[in-house]
């Protein structure tokens, strides 16, 4: 959190003083003061995912003004910061209700606030761009479907964004596209792949395989998308949604790829709730590696799912008490959840791959 030390003991001053007030309400001025430092932090994760860069006092000033002129850019991002102070304020009240376990120190605060402005950002692009998953869904399936000549690959395992090319450029990495200009460059190519088909009249797998042999090169998949999306007359601005990537296809900040849980990645780009029931069809001890290393991940679940921790510890095999006590002892070794699974320290790194791997398999069947 870049916040100077004086900055940081007057939110921690705010907290003691929220937390502590017992009967009724809290004090107006603490609240006050705490909502306008929430809406800085969610102003600024926000704007930075959007490409709007607002201070964060002309994005709260513009949300009440009303939304004339404004790009839709600017409209989402309005949106999800809204949301995201919804959501979070009502996940501060839960937890001064004794519902939910209070954030203690200014830095969790702020992280919890950004993680819930990163999910409300996502939150809001998938209501918007419904037609953009569709699509992306479409293309998936076409490429995992046999298609000939044709595959996806990621750079790493989980992260980074996934690829498209021809099976000899496997592993190799994509520049930076840009979807209308791979538009254009497929307009020459679908001259010669398709003479007597206009460009616009393409089926979608016709559409991917002009833009790829007029690009020569990997394209990402969200680019091929976008690039789709456009011959098909969606002329919007279609974001990514990929976990490690921030809303103008850039790569991330330091504090985006700071370590999270392992299922933390997965968490913000999907439905919450699928997640949440796809995973208990995973093997107990798959659930856990996933689930008990942080708390970054079963706060999620708790927020964004509505799951409460009564609920999470059955599915994890465990009592109500044995989870709150791995939650205070959180972040987990893998020694201590080599010993909560039977299994020996050095199987828990490939037991967490293999869960994260059969996680995203069954998500994407759930899509599909």
């Amino acid at each position: 959190m870049n916040q100077q030390p004086e900055q940081t003991a007057q939110m921690e001053q705010l907290l003691t003083q929220f937390w502590n007030r017992q009967n009724g309400e809290a004090d107006p001025r603490v609240v006050g003061e705490l909502l306008a430092a929430l809406k800085a932090w969610i102003a600024a994760e926000i704007g930075k995912r959007s490409g709007a860069g607002w201070a964060p006092e002309k994005l709260w000033r513009d949300a009440e003004g009303g939304r004339s002129g404004k790009t839709r850019d600017e409209w989402l991002s309005e949106d999800a910061s809204a949301l995201a102070l919804h959501k979070l304020w009502a996940a501060l009240k839960k937890m001064k209700s004794g519902h939910l376990a209070p954030v203690a120190d200014a830095d969790r605060l702020h992280r919890y606030a950004v993680r819930t402005a990163r999910h409300a950002w996502y939150e809001i692009l998938r209501q918007e761009s419904r037609q953009w998953n569709n699509v992306r869904k479409s293309i998936l399936a076409w490429i995992q479907g046999g298609c000939t000549g044709y595959t996806i690959w990621q750079l790493s395992p989980f992260r980074g964004e996934k690829l498209v090319g021809l099976w000899e450029q496997r592993g190799q990495a994509a520049p930076a596209w840009d979807s209308e200009a791979l538009c254009r460059s497929a307009e020459a190519t679908a001259a010669v792949l398709f003479p007597d088909k206009p460009l616009r009249e393409l089926s979608r797998p016709e559409a991917c395989r002009v833009i790829l042999a007029a690009a020569r090169q990997p394209v990402a998949l969200n680019e091929l998308t976008a690039a789709v999306c456009i011959l098909e007359g969606w002329s919007e601005s279609f974001r990514s949604l990929e976990e490690d990537r921030n809303g103008q296809g850039v790569p991330a900040t330091a504090e985006d790829t700071a370590a999270k849980s392992p299922i933390e990645h997965i968490l913000e780009t999907e439905n919450v709730y699928l997640v949440w029931e796809t995973l208990r069809q995973l093997p107990v001890n798959q659930r856990r590696v996933l689930l008990l290393p942080q708390l970054d991940a079963i706060e999620t679940l708790e927020v964004y799912a509505g799951v409460p921790l009564g609920v999470i510890a059955p599915a994890l095999e465990l009592s109500l008490e044995q989870l709150s006590d791995l939650i205070s002892r959180m972040p987990l070794s893998d020694s201590v959840l080599a010993e909560l699974t039977g299994i020996k320290v050095q199987s828990v790194r490939n037991l967490r791959l293999a869960a994260k791997k059969a996680l995203r398999s069954l998500l994407l069947k759930s899509v599909l």
